[in-house]
């Protein structure tokens, strides 16, 4: 019952002059054709075909689907030996499509004959199309308009001589009257499409020499002004120089040299970054803005090191180095020596107390004691205490820049 209420609406199409209105209903009749065709009832298939084609040629979009139709038709007149028909169903598919493709494992030698036929006879109407149109725009004495419309068909569409030759020389003069008002950027541009239209253009190409050849020489001035502002600091000069250079067509030698101002730029943000991780390690936050504010101010472009100043933005110390006493007692240059209070001199001379002494040496090399055990006697813990904190060592450096350092230290009080 499923199957019957399925089938039948399409058996009601393909007999009813009543034209598909959905995507579905288009798929469906288009299936419905080539069982039709497959049936050989060319007759039928053509007469559904011909329905959905007057459907779907108000329609924009459905590509695929106009050109199925077309293709079917075409297939269902081959069967009926109407070679005409079949080369103008053909022709559409082509005028649709021009890529189109058929594959010759899947169609008979007199289709896939037919088809290379009708691809000829669209090829040429569509180049006529463009030799009409192409003409018509050289009146607006637009050569870069004639371009653009004409580049996609250069090699498809023959023809197009006398409009590339026009458009070449109007090319040129216009470059000409830019190259005397000293416009080489854009003057080098029109003389190079003059070239593109007509490689014999030989003045054209002398030009284009020509103009290269000046915007070296001005693009080496400009490197030399911008290396002089950078070295003396003068980053509003060094940043219009560098402005100057992107108006310049960033190929070959340009683009060398602009590699070489952006790696000069991004050498000078890295040796801030690390001065600015020295200064965040020891915890020197007016040291660390200074140079957040000298990279801010240095980049006539933040896409040049993006990268580099993202590393800038949040400063989290390393943790302090764990070291022995033996080692760190290396580094020491003042040591001073408790004090005992006179309370306590009778309990030092009875037990000798030992004194463990916690403590933090920061990047500057001063200690913080944070923790006393061992002696049993407040007084005494006080002394070592006071001492230890006046010592002073060597500050401590790895690769990081300066390091605190965590460490304990055993002291043995005699009289």
């Amino acid at each position: 019952m499923f199957l019957y209420a399925l089938v039948l609406p399409l058996l009601l199409s393909a007999q009813s002059n009543e034209k598909p209105r959905s995507e579905d209903e288009v798929h469906d009749a288009i299936a419905r054709a080539a069982q039709l065709y497959y049936d050989a009832r060319y007759k039928e298939s053509i007469d559904l075909l011909l329905r959905l084609n007057d459907a779907l040629r108000s329609k924009t979009g459905q590509l695929v689907e106009k050109i199925d139709v077309q293709l079917h038709l075409a297939l269902a007149h081959v069967g009926l030996n109407e070679t005409t028909e079949a080369l103008l169903s053909l022709r559409e598919v082509y005028a649709l499509d021009p890529d189109f493709r058929l594959d010759p494992d899947q169609f008979s030698p007199k289709v896939l004959t037919l088809a290379e036929q009708a691809k000829k006879e669209a090829d040429e109407v569509r180049c006529q199309r463009v030799r009409g149109d192409a003409h018509k725009l050289l009146e607006t004495q637009n050569p870069t308009a004639v371009l653009n419309f004409i580049e996609p068909m250069r090699s498809k569409c023959g023809g197009l001589e006398e409009v590339e030759t026009i458009s070449a020389e109007l090319f040129f003069k216009i470059g000409l009257g830019l190259y005397k008002r000293g416009e080489f950027q854009e003057a080098l541009r029109d003389f190079r499409n003059a070239v593109k239209l007509s490689p014999k253009h030989e003045v054209a190409a002398q030009y284009v020499d020509l103009t290269e050849n000046k915007l070296q020489i001005a693009a080496d001035l400009l490197l030399l002004d911008w290396r002089k502002n950078f070295d003396a600091h003068e980053l509003a000069g060094a940043s219009a120089a560098y402005r100057r250079m992107l108006s310049y067509d960033e190929s070959g030698s340009v683009k060398q040299m602009l590699d070489q101002v952006r790696a000069g730029y991004r050498k000078a943000l890295s040796d801030l970054l690390e001065s600015w991780r020295r200064a965040c390690a020891s915890g020197d936050t007016p040291a660390m803005d200074t140079i957040l504010g000298e990279a801010s101010v240095l980049l006539p472009d933040r896409s040049i090191g993006e990268d580099i100043l993202a590393q800038m933005t949040s400063c989290s110390k390393p943790r302090c180095m764990q070291m022995n006493a033996q080692l760190a007692l290396t580094r020491l240059k003042t040591r001073v020596n408790p004090d005992i209070p006179a309370a306590a001199i009778d309990f030092v001379r009875n037990s000798q107390p030992a004194v463990r002494v916690k403590a933090k040496i920061d990047e500057q090399g001063n200690v913080r004691v944070t923790e006393t055990e061992g002696a049993g006697n407040e007084l005494v813990h006080n002394a070592v205490r006071s001492a230890v904190e006046r010592w002073k060592f060597a500050p401590i450096v790895d690769q990081n820049g300066p390091r605190c350092v965590d460490t304990e230290f055993p002291i043995v009080i005699r009289p």
